[in-house]
């Protein structure tokens, strides 16, 4: 059989292996049970029903770069020198009590996209990043849905913001449009330590549906999504997600919260951008017979159970 052959058949293989996932996930109406829940974290078990697994935790100091703890699909920026710092710190705002609750995240938020902004907004499209080697990331804030068909998650009330709150309207695409790696930002109007939030699972689901509708990525085994979550404008959280088609389930890997506390940049704060503007990598592509996706028949009872796995089970699938 030519390369050419091969090729095409693990296309279509991996086209048809995408929808019969995607279809399972529509199955489950887990964003439809996200939203109208009045709970703001998802327990152990209501994440077992949605078909996600979580693993242990990602290690995103620089200690433990490069280690199997740390991201194997997401490589942090370099640590920010004193010219970065200065050219990326004005902004930071303490704004006090007496703001809606949605309004913190929304502010704190705002500030991570100091890199994305226009260094002169009628000579040029350069990016303040650019000054400094540029990203790897476009950001799309405007039309998300018109533009590209993904509906980003969204649960506000215009009369009851006492309640729990979530939503998200920016989101990153990869420069190089061979990789099939997405990103988006979420504002919480709650804080969570060890509870993963329903926001976190409604933005991992939205993005790797949205992932799987692609025909683009059917050749690639592994789809990395990454949610960057501000919980009001105290504390961030990064949630790297993925679809693993041996197991049939959403796996989820949380890192420790980000402190952004206090009247002016932490450094958790610095080291939160550092991610946002990561560089995807990783090895997703399909290149052999080994690394091929299973069957349809392989995965429809997988045989691991999703409630917390063992280390030695998560190492296997990272």
């Amino acid at each position: 059989m030519s390369q050419a052959n091969v090729i095409q058949r693990k296309k279509v293989k991996g086209t048809t292996m995408s929808q019969h996932q995607l279809n399972k996930l529509r199955e489950l109406h887990i964003e439809e049970t996200l939203i109208t829940s009045p709970l703001p974290f998802v327990e152990a078990e209501e994440l077992d029903s949605m078909s996600c697994i979580q693993l242990e935790d990602i290690e995103v100091d620089d200690k433990h770069a490069g280690t199997a703890s740390a991201s194997p699909f997401f490589k942090p920026f370099r640590p920010f020198d004193h010219e970065m710092r200065e050219s990326f710190s004005w902004g930071w705002l303490d704004l006090g009590e007496g703001q809606a609750p949605r309004v913190y995240a929304k502010c704190k938020a705002g500030w991570f996209m100091g890199p994305w902004q226009e260094v002169d907004l009628l000579e040029s499209d350069e990016l303040e990043i650019d000054i400094f080697g540029g990203t790897a990331w476009r950001r799309m804030r405007c039309n998300i849905r018109e533009t590209c068909g993904l509906t980003l998650p969204y649960r506000c009330f215009l009369d009851y913001s006492y309640l729990h709150e979530y939503f998200s309207d920016i989101l990153f695409f990869p420069k190089d449009e061979e990789k099939p790696h997405l990103a988006c930002i979420i504002g919480d109007t709650a804080i969570s330590t060890d509870n993963i939030l329903r926001s976190e699972v409604h933005g991992a689901v939205a993005l790797i549906k949205h992932q799987l509708r692609s025909e683009r990525f059917s050749n690639h085994h592994t789809k990395p999504v990454m949610l960057y979550t501000f919980q009001r404008d105290q504390y961030a959280r990064i949630t790297q997600a993925h679809y693993d088609a041996k197991i049939g389930k959403i796996v989820l890997r949380q890192s420790r919260q980000f402190d952004l506390r206090g009247p002016k940049p932490t450094e958790d704060a610095w080291l939160l951008m550092r991610w946002i503007l990561n560089t995807p990598v990783g090895d997703t592509l399909i290149k052999s017979e080994g690394d091929e996706l299973p069957t349809i028949a392989e995965v429809e009872e997988p045989a691991l159970s999703p409630l917390r796995p063992t280390a030695a089970l998560s190492a296997s699938h990272w």
